[in-house]
């Protein structure tokens, strides 16, 4: 794999996708720190550039990818695919229905666990940016834009007190509790209303 010599300063690059001179035809993600295991195809020649990529130069990114605009935050790496699929630091960003999926199944653990059960597993997935369900399902919450996994300071402060407390006060009234329920329908980065105050983003690892 590429490396990046000792003497590149961290961040000097920016996140993205580029040739990996080790495997030709194929784009490894640097993530502005350091290189990933995440590779990608490419079919179009990879253009000639050093083995560690410089600050002025542009990223790249896979053939049928574009830089995503919308709410793009100096720094961050969401993309969007051919097909739609919204990533962020080289992983898939969680579908709304993914997000549901994850809500109905800690709902269902904190049932048959009588909610203590649920709380106590939850206090060691919390350090891994996780809940029980998404630990199951294979989904991390990761901090926007810096890529860095939640911590559990940030999962039981920011993302489940102070977010709690605005939820429940949503749910005083039904209408505003079912529009930010059913937020990352319509949210351009799947986002709800926990991980806009948290400033973070749901990614898929399956």
């Amino acid at each position: 794999m590429s490396s990046i010599p000792p003497s590149t300063p961290p961040g000097a690059t920016p996140a993205g996708w580029y040739p990996d001179t080790n495997q030709p035809g194929t784009l490894r993600y640097w993530d502005g720190a350091a290189w990933t295991q995440h590779t990608h195809r490419s079919n179009a020649p990879s253009p000639a550039v050093p083995a560690t990529p410089t600050a002025a130069a542009a990223a790249p990114v896979p053939s049928g990818y574009q830089v995503y605009q919308p709410g793009m935050i100096a720094g961050s790496a969401t993309t969007i695919g051919p097909d739609g699929q919204l990533w962020f630091a080289g992983r898939p960003v969680c579908t709304p229905w993914q997000r549901l999926g994850a809500w109905a199944l800690d709902a269902l653990l904190m049932l048959v666990t009588l909610v203590i059960g649920w709380l106590i597993w939850a206090c060691f997935t919390a350090q891994e940016g996780q809940t029980p369900a998404r630990k199951i399902l294979h989904q991390r919450v990761l901090r926007y834009p810096e890529a860095t996994v939640a911590s559990f300071g940030w999962m039981l402060g920011m993302r489940g007190i102070v977010a709690g407390i605005v939820m429940n006060i949503a749910w005083q009234c039904i209408i505003p509790g079912l529009v930010l329920a059913f937020m990352p329908f319509w949210d351009d980065k799947n986002q709800t209303v926990t991980d806009k105050i948290s400033t973070s983003v749901v990614v898929s690892e399956a």
